[in-house]
């Protein structure tokens, strides 16, 4: 700790320097920060640099409140939004996103992002340093092990309150704008957590997406694959597939007993390929189950967001388990619970 520790008061100073703010409250987000650094520095093989369509759809209908991916860069402003206008904000998004796809030109074709556009919660977790980006972004095998395990409780009550922030931000800005609408969100890495996530919103609907795991393993491997090569001399693809194996295995496996522990009603269970094939009439049944009404303005909107946003405009996104060093056995028996489960509407 006294030998990496340096590295972790390196990063608040800076952060501190940056914000011009030196109150850092509970701290508790410190102890995920030094694992992290630590574990990446011994195992990451650092460099010197070191399916989106239902949130996209939902995001059209002006009832529903998403997270921007501007906001994400900055849920949380000293000024209030006073110093720096939305447009300066989208610009400065706008350029951080042309960076990261020079870096990593491939991603785009996995997950393309705009700066106006909605974007994973997973980024609002990457402030307390508990976050699957991290995880899958560098090799620290002590943080991997420590995410896979812990509860999260604490970092979901931080989230919560970055998004009341953000509530509060558009109600300032805006003049009611985002105040008083439904939250739709998206991230894979509230699999593991569910426990957590209905500790603090006891009354959320969670969509449920299910893929066949031999092609969502795959997926994943060759996404950690992507972010991974710019910050490592060592991204080998038999240690991403144990990663992406055992990543899926262990939160699946977390998300079935979450399940089995608050029952079925709470969850929308979507096939993908359904998704694909008909994803209007996905939105409409997940619209039914929450009492609300599709209504007709939104839905051609949905249909022209769809038709000016065909699948795979940015490449396709190929993979294989053998890749990997990964097999249909392996995944089977890693998942076997959930294919006992779900394996039939994964497959459909």
């Amino acid at each position: 700790m006294q030998r990496e520790g340096h590295y972790v008061v390196a990063v608040l100073e800076e952060a501190a320097t940056r914000s011009g703010l030196w109150d850092w409250g509970d701290m508790e987000f410190t102890e995920p920060l030094r694992l992290f650094v630590e574990s990446a520095r011994r195992t990451g093989g650092l460099t010197a640099i070191g399916r989106d369509v239902l949130h996209n759809l939902m995001a059209i209908d002006p009832a529903n409140r998403v997270l921007r991916f501007w906001e994400a860069l900055r849920p949380f402003r000293p000024d209030g939004g006073a110093g720096r206008s939305e447009e300066e904000l989208v610009a400065e998004a706008e350029l951080w996103l042309e960076r990261l796809y020079a870096l990593t030109p491939y991603f785009r074709a996995i997950h393309a992002s705009t700066a106006t556009g909605p974007e994973e919660c997973d980024a609002l977790f990457q402030n307390s340093f508990a976050s699957q980006h991290f995880d899958d972004m560098f090799r620290a095998d002590d943080y991997s092990s420590w995410l896979s395990g812990a509860s999260l409780r604490g970092e979901y009550a931080h989230y919560r309150l970055q998004l009341r922030a953000l509530q509060l931000q558009s109600l300032q800005l805006r003049g009611g704008d985002g105040g008083d609408r439904q939250w739709v969100l998206k991230s894979p890495s509230h699999l593991g957590y569910l426990a957590a996530l209905f500790e603090c919103f006891p009354d959320a609907t969670v969509v449920f997406c299910h893929r066949d795991p031999h092609e969502a393993v795959a997926s994943y491997a060759s996404l950690v694959t992507s972010v991974r090569q710019p910050y490592s001399d060592e991204v080998t693809p038999e240690v991403v597939g144990d990663h992406a194996l055992r990543r899926c295995t262990v939160a699946m496996g977390r998300a079935m007993a979450a399940r089995d522990a608050v029952g079925d009603e709470p969850f929308v269970d979507v096939g993908f390929h359904a998704l694909v094939d008909d994803p209007i009439a996905v939105v409409r049944g997940i619209y039914g189950r929450i009492g609300r009404e599709l209504v007709p303005a939104q839905e051609a909107r949905m249909r022209e967001w769809l038709a000016e946003n065909p699948r795979h405009q940015h490449g396709a996104h190929d993979y294989e388990l053998s890749q990997f060093g990964l097999s249909s056995a392996d995944v089977d028996e890693g998942l076997r619970l959930y294919l006992d489960r779900f394996g039939a509407l994964a497959s459909r």
